[in-house]
């Protein structure tokens, strides 16, 4: 049994025999599943990160998406939104995780909201 730190938690990627062996790279068509698309780039591979990338491109001024290499080769892909900055870099991520907190702050303030005022309103 590998040794457990003292609050209780085990190591990310430890488990009872130890570390976890690395992932393999994955062959992309043993990834498909009938009825939804094979490419795992494609707008199935992840449907609805579509909106909140938008959104936060949008706010944070920066283009993101486009011209991307899979397996080695150059795919064209737009932009999302093609108006912002493209060259980005370590200060554009640590804008979107402020807003990210942000974001958060706001909606847990709404949820207090609408926990306190929900008694009143029975």
């Amino acid at each position: 049994m590998a040794s457990r730190p003292r609050d209780g938690f085990v190591r990310a990627g430890a488990g009872r025999d130890g570390p976890a062996p690395p992932r393999e790279r994955r062959d992309p068509a043993a990834c498909r599943t009938p009825g939804r698309g094979s490419r795992p780039d494609g707008p199935e591979a992840g449907a609805n990160a579509g909106w909140p990338e938008a959104a936060a491109s949008r706010a944070l001024g920066i283009a993101l998406s486009g011209p991307r290499s899979y397996d080695g080769q150059m795919r064209d892909y737009p932009y999302v939104n093609p108006e912002g900055r493209r060259g980005i870099g370590a200060d554009e991520i640590d804008a979107s995780v402020g807003l990210l907190w942000r974001v958060w702050a706001a909606l847990l303030g709404l949820a207090l909201l609408i926990a306190a005022l929900a008694p009143a309103m029975r």
